[in-house]
């Protein structure tokens, strides 16, 4: 018996067991109906939608109706050696036809048939063919051909031309209703996509930078969040165990339409914008997705007993290559041995420092070891190694915190130090807050450390402005221009976040009244 005949079976008994003690207790059917709602649910299975590759071979102007009909034509004088942007409709006849699936007659067909009835081009054929998807053998002098032998492929399964990589269809837990899926869209849809030519370059290194990009196939244009997708799907609602045998408990308890399962939108869209789930049948859920989605949320997977015939299956086989040499990986740890930073292993060896990164965490993780100190240790390194960008940072702060108390300007701390002035300013800023001070002046008198005359000079304006001197007896007084005293009071008012002379006062005579500490004047 099939595992679709076993599924079905035991999903029967364990409603008809489970059923009266779920329908009798009317929380525990609320919980299950507001299943229905979650994102497991909400979310249309891979198995039961269409899809339609926007590079399929098969969509000519012979079975699909492409405006303009010259778009694909390489020849037509407005267009010459390249397509252009089009419009697909999208038909019923064009869905049974093309998106049903594809068997391969016994013993088996040529690689060019086979790709030309899955829309795809021979050599899209060969990742599947060395994971040894397809049976193959090798017919020598096949149809009165000379040379090498032909290569004949067979698959007893149907294959799916949406697919990718390997055409597989969906888990044989869901049966074989996806290959009557084109059969339940109704006769009078209709619906126009865009369809553009993408052109790429392969490998930009074998190019000269004034060729132009290769043409590289098509992509659909969206048609709800616009952008250029490979693939468009259109979900059909899941065939679940009360459209056949029983009756859903929504409809028999005439409970409200939010209790019924919605389906989903019938438009042609992108995999985000229908948010289409993909089964993975080792995964630790897969077997309760599986029943959740068969059952409208009804029932568990740990309440359906699994078929013996049903296994988790991975679709590309995991396979170690063991003796390998990382050849790359040994000349990065060479250098780690030497004492060399990452900077200068990426340039050395003309890579990014992500992929020194990913050399250096492989090396840790094969060696058991928390970091790059550890693992040159235990290798027996006698070089020294670079600080940590933790360490490097707290040395720079140590060296700007010096030349703040010596009253040295950020954009001269950035030359001396040979680094950005965006980081001296985050240096300084760090610095204050650790202190618990705003300016450079209250950190240099809580350390004890007199700043030089420039900085005194400040202070001493702050000090007769808020004794009352007017701005034109602050510059007599000092000997300052009227600007260089206009331009500090304007810097204390806007410090103390006050308008003017008057409100700065009732400010400080409000804090004398209520007790409150201001720092006012320090």
């Amino acid at each position: 018996m099939s595992l679709a005949a076993d599924l079905e079976r035991n999903i029967r008994e364990a409603w008809l067991k489970l059923r009266g003690k779920i329908l009798s207790d009317p929380q525990e059917l609320a919980r299950r109906l507001a299943r229905r709602r979650k994102k497991c649910l909400t979310q249309p299975p891979r198995a039961w939608c269409i899809a339609i590759r926007a590079s399929d071979r098969r969509i000519t102007p012979a079975h699909w109706v492409i405006t303009p009909e010259h778009a694909m034509d390489k020849d037509h004088p407005e267009h010459p050696y390249e397509p252009i942007e089009h419009e697909v409709l999208i038909q019923k006849h064009a869905l049974s036809r093309y998106c049903r699936p594809v068997w391969i007659a016994r013993p088996g067909q040529q690689v060019t048939e086979v790709a030309e009835m899955l829309g795809v081009s021979p050599a899209a054929l060969r990742r599947a063919r060395h994971a040894g998807f397809f049976r193959e053998n090798f017919y020598k002098n096949l149809g009165g051909r000379r040379g090498k032998p032909i290569p004949v492929l067979f698959n007893p399964d149907a294959l799916d031309p949406a697919a990718g990589f390997y055409h597989a269809g969906p888990h044989p837990v869901w049966g074989s209703m996806w290959h009557h899926l084109p059969e339940l869209v109704p006769d009078d849809f209709e619906q126009a996509v865009i369809r553009r030519p993408h052109f790429a370059r392969f490998s930009p290194r074998s190019h000269h930078p004034d060729d132009p990009a290769q043409f590289t196939g098509y992509r659909w244009l969206c048609p709800s969040c616009k952008k250029e997708v490979r693939t468009i799907f259109y979900p059909l609602p899941v065939r679940t165990l009360f459209d056949c045998w029983f009756t859903d408990p929504a409809i028999k308890l005439k409970l409200t339409d939010a209790d019924l399962l919605d389906p989903p939108p019938p438009t042609f869209a992108c995999r985000a914008c229908h948010r289409v789930h993909y089964f993975i049948s080792c995964h630790r859920n897969g077997w309760n997705h599986v029943i959740s989605y068969v059952t409208g949320g009804m029932l568990y997977g740990s309440e359906v007993e699994k078929p013996a015939t049903f296994r988790g299956e991975r679709k590309r086989a995991r396979s170690r290559q063991l003796f390998r040499e990382a050849k790359r990986r040994d000349q990065v740890l060479r250098r780690l041995l030497n004492g060399w930073t990452t900077h200068q292993i990426a340039r050395d060896l003309l890579m990014s420092v992500q992929s020194v990164y990913r050399h250096l965490y492989a090396l840790c993780s094969q060696e058991r070891v928390k970091g790059r100190r550890e693992l040159c240790a235990k290798l027996g390194s006698v070089h020294a190694q670079p600080g940590t960008q933790y360490e490097k940072a707290a040395e720079r702060r140590e060296a700007v915190l010096k030349l703040v108390l010596e009253g040295v300007t950020r954009p001269e701390m950035a030359r001396r130090l040979a680094t950005p002035q965006p980081t001296i300013d985050r240096d300084v800023k760090l610095i204050l807050r650790k202190h618990g001070v705003r300016r450079r002046g209250e950190l240099a008198a809580k350390m004890g450390v007199e700043l030089p005359a420039r900085y005194a000079v400040y202070a001493e304006v702050k000090r007769r402005y808020l004794a009352g001197e007017s701005t034109e007896e602050i510059a007599l007084g000092m000997g300052l221009t009227y600007k260089a005293v206009g331009d500090r009071v304007t810097r204390i008012r806007r410090e103390e976040r006050v308008r003017g002379r008057k409100e700065l006062m009732e400010k400080i005579q409000n804090a004398e009244l209520t007790g409150e500490k201001l720092e006012i004047g320090k």
